[in-house]
């Protein structure tokens, strides 16, 4: 029986399997979320407490590239060997800035 939030109806006499019926489907409900609240609290057992919060976001994040000066090439068309190499290594300096 599914939880009815309009029984039992006011100045009528209970019925004790209507009412049964009622508590066990609002203890359903509370199973229900005690269920979700535990599975809720197996996903954050996985995250490092407030005290670990820094370190945790440090180590799985992209290092800053501030530093890493913008490439100030002029390309011509069809690419030099220069202009290509250039490309190359500003890329791996990217590549290498953003790794942790």
């Amino acid at each position: 029986m599914a939880f009815d939030p309009n029984k039992p109806t006011a100045n009528t006499l209970t019925d004790a399997a209507e009412m049964r019926g009622q508590l066990n489907a609002l203890k359903g409900l509370t199973d229900d979320l005690a269920a979700q609240a535990s599975n809720f609290q197996v996903q954050l057992d996985g995250l490092p407490s407030n005290d670990g919060m820094i370190d945790w976001l440090t180590d799985n994040s992209a290092r800053n590239v501030d530093a890493l000066q913008p490439l100030t090439l002029t390309l011509s068309g069809p690419l030099t060997q220069a202009q290509g190499q250039a490309l190359l290594d500003k890329l791996n300096q990217l590549i290498a800035a953003l790794h942790h």
